[in-house]
């Protein structure tokens, strides 16, 4: 193994004028020092998506435990994994035949968003981003719904009434792909 010196440039330097609203981080280890120095793009994320380990697999990396812990200090919190990568534990026994009962966590896609109790600090495009993401990359049409009703008690919108007479199936997106559908008051 050799080491090589290499120039990093912080991700708040480089996403300061690039629009987003969903960050996804897989650096074999360095999510959390990533995060740790990009204060602006954690103001304007509604949704992370981080490629993390229980038991760091690479030196001075962090665990999810350890990523998961500083994002709750920081008003973010746990909302579900996307992916498990599983693998077996070494095998024992006098053949070393792996026992498929068994299996362990190796890595994880975990996903974070805001912590409720920050959400009066978002902005009514936050609040639809979320609603967006939660829907079209989650699945979740608990989180969905709270964000269009949060939005929906700021304005009086019905926006969480079109919604749910939407087909759950159905994409948020407009026919052009660019802006949710639903989600002008």
């Amino acid at each position: 193994m050799r080491r090589q010196e290499m120039q990093t440039v912080r991700l708040d330097d480089v996403m300061r004028t690039t629009p987003f609203s969903c960050l996804k981080l897989g650096l074999q280890g360095g999510e959390l020092a990533v995060l740790q120095h990009a204060a602006r793009v954690l103001r304007r994320a509604v949704v992370i998506q981080l490629r993390l380990a229980p038991t760091p697999l690479y030196r001075g990396g962090a665990s999810l435990f350890e990523a998961g812990a500083w994002l709750a200090r920081n008003g973010w919190t746990f909302h579900a994994f996307a992916a498990l990568n599983q693998r077996q534990l070494k095998p024992c026994g006098k053949d070393d035949t792996p026992d498929v009962r068994g299996s362990r966590c190796l890595q994880t896609e975990a996903v974070f968003i805001p912590d409720l109790r920050r959400w009066d600090g978002l902005d009514g495009l936050q609040l639809g981003e979320l609603a967006f993401w939660a829907h079209e990359l989650l699945s979740a049409v608990d989180l969905t719904e709270r964000a269009l009703w949060t939005l929906d008690q700021r304005d009086q919108g019905n926006r969480l009434e079109r919604y749910r007479a939407l087909p759950l199936e159905t994409s948020l997106m407009t026919a052009k792909g660019t802006a949710p559908r639903i989600l002008p008051g």
